[in-house]
């Protein structure tokens, strides 16, 4: 699958937008002055592989190996390990970045965190970003222990050893990669709390019990008009810095773009002490594939199915494709309840750690499709056919799911007709 479709199917949210989601998920569900500092680790590039679980053993470190196969990686996977073990310590942290591995469009990365002084937390926000040469590429966090979308306290006030210092995340390139090296430049801003830190006891659940979203969110300003911290989880900012006060000179537009480190620093609740910088290089890998099945179709019951292609590698695999309705009753007939998983030619189903369906309207592909994308591991040994099993679902209200299945719609993609028509 080309990145352009994956745009489509997963368009980036503005931070503008924060409190419209945050109104939407609701309705479903010591001061001290210090100076600043900034360090830089450079990091050269290692390409030699490691034996599974050596950089553990001999590091102490959190490992993709862990993050991404749980302690059981494949040999391909172990080849393209970087290692990194690199420790960066300063008066509040010890952070140890563990490794990382790339796949030619999927990155992940790991690291080891613990508190110098469990009592003086800091708001730690991490960033990544890749280049090509002298271009930067456009990349997204996909998933992360521990929130690397928009930072958080560390330790957590509310459970300080809630990961036992292990964090990852794992990020797409979100276009296609020249054929060349990437570097990759990784930063940990780490912000002082300059007033004391409250965490926030109200709990959410999506129903009428819930206080009011504006009275709830008020209680983020009062905080800040009180010269205290309001926090989310024990953690997290990202109310809190919804209702800091516009800065003096600036549109709330403007205000909404502006990155959270600067705002909570130019609130006053916080200052920046410090910068860490981390610079790593990986190959681009030789066994990614990509595009396969791009084109074909499939008839099925009601419409046809229009397969946007297949990615895959040792580290990931995606898959999107359209169901296009034949005609506007097939095309009324869509709930959004419709699923398809992916099976191997035993029967045995492919786990994907994510699976979703956009209505017609809700992506940017065909107006009377339904558009189905899905994330998953392929198997070491990859199949000859991919047999892509149609069901639909209710929830009874019980707590359980029933699926129905619907053979005809089953469509098989000829995996390994593809896989050698790409190497002719």
């Amino acid at each position: 699958m080309k990145v352009s479709m994956l745009k489509q199917a997963y368009s980036p949210v503005p931070p503008a937008f924060h409190e419209e989601l945050m109104r939407a998920a609701q309705s479903v569900k010591e001061e001290c002055t210090m100076m600043k500092r900034t360090t830089v680790v450079l990091i050269a590039v290692f390409l030699l592989a490691v034996l599974c679980g050596t950089a553990f053993a001999l590091f102490n470190y959190y490992s993709v190996r862990q993050y991404e196969t749980g302690g059981k990686p494949s040999a391909v996977f172990e080849e393209h390990i970087v290692e990194l073990n690199q420790t960066y310590q300063n008066d509040y942290i010890t952070l140890t970045l563990g490794d990382a591995v790339f796949d030619g469009s999927e990155v992940a990365m790991t690291m080891n965190l613990s508190s110098q002084e469990s009592s003086k937390p800091v708001y730690l926000y991490p960033r990544l970003s890749a280049y090509c040469g002298e271009r930067k590429l456009d990349i997204d966090v996909q998933g992360s222990r521990g929130d690397f979308y928009s930072g958080f306290l560390f330790p957590n006030i509310a459970d300080p050893d809630v990961l036992g210092g292990q964090y990852g995340f794992d990020a797409i390139i979100y276009e296609d990669v020249a054929d060349t090296d990437v570097r990759w430049v990784f930063t940990m801003k780490v912000l002082w709390p300059n007033w004391p830190l409250v965490n926030d006891t109200v709990i959410l659940h999506g129903d009428d019990n819930d206080p009011p979203f504006e009275v709830y969110m008020q209680t983020f300003r009062d905080a800040y008009d009180n010269r205290k911290i309001l926090l989310t989880y024990g953690e997290s900012v990202v109310e809190y810095a919804s209702r800091l006060p516009i800065p003096e000179g600036m549109t709330p537009e403007e205000a909404a773009f502006v990155d959270l480190p600067e705002s909570l620093v130019n609130s006053g609740a916080f200052t920046l002490v410090d910068t860490i910088e981390c610079v790593f290089t990986t190959p681009l890998p030789i066994t990614h594939h990509s595009g396969l099945g791009k084109g074909i179709t499939f008839p099925v019951p009601g419409g046809t199915i229009a397969f946007g292609g297949l990615d895959f590698s040792f580290l990931s695999g995606r898959y999107q494709f359209e169901l296009i309705a034949r005609d506007e009753k097939a095309l009324a007939s869509f709930t959004g309840h419709e699923a398809y998983e992916m099976t191997l030619p035993n029967g045995d189903v492919i786990p994907c750690s994510s699976r979703g369906v956009a209505m017609p309207g809700e992506h940017g592909g065909d107006s009377r499709a339904l558009m189905f994308s899905g994330e998953f591991q392929m198997p070491e040994e990859v199949p000859d056919v991919l047999t892509f099993v149609f069901y639909s679902c209710e929830w009874p209200g019980d707590g359980s799911e029933v699926r129905t299945y619907d053979p005809a719609r089953n469509f098989t993609l000829p995996l390994g007709e593809l896989l050698a028509g790409e190497n002719r």
